[in-house]
């Protein structure tokens, strides 16, 4: 997978944050000292009572079709509560390099303790609803017109703390 032209970098980890969370998100996390990279999808749960803690499945790009959603398999899940939990259920062991990225990445970013060598990008799609962006300013931020208006809402979600394991 190559990190085309419509990819967009994210110059702050807050704005990564905010993306990864948004409920549609795909991103590629590259290591620019080593440039490996590893391209995620992280979709929000749906049907959760309003009382819980957002809970978000994750999974990793294992074909060169990035566009078609059978090129990414389940690896586990993330919440703010927990960080990311590899699942028993996937198909690629908790010991692949890709789950240890992503628990690495994940952990870090949202304990802000991600080095600054880590750089996160999007890839042209919508991190809430996942249309393509042609807006050079959706571009940048991330988000559509529409998502961008109800990503303005506030929403109340409490600080939790979790270790990086």
């Amino acid at each position: 997978m190559c990190i085309t032209q419509l990819s967009h970098k994210f110059t702050d980890h807050e704005a990564s944050k905010k993306f990864i969370l948004a409920g549609n998100a795909v991103f590629t996390v590259r290591n620019e000292n080593t440039q490996n990279r590893f391209t995620f999808k992280m979709t929000r749960k749906k049907y959760q009572a309003e009382h819980e803690q957002p809970l978000y499945w994750v999974k990793v790009l294992t074909r060169s079709d990035n566009a078609s959603d059978d090129s990414y398999m389940f690896i586990g899940a993330f919440s703010m509560a927990k960080g990311f939990t590899h699942s028993l259920k996937s198909h690629i062991t908790a010991s692949a390099t890709s789950v240890k990225v992503a628990r690495y990445y994940l952990n870090l970013l949202f304990n802000d303790t991600l080095p600054t060598f880590i750089y996160t990008y999007h890839e042209g799609y919508c991190g809430r609803c996942g249309r393509l962006l042609t807006v050079p300013e959706s571009i940048e931020s991330g988000f559509g017109p529409e998502c961008v208006k109800l990503m303005a809402k506030p929403i109340h979600q409490p600080n939790y703390s979790f270790q990086f394991q």
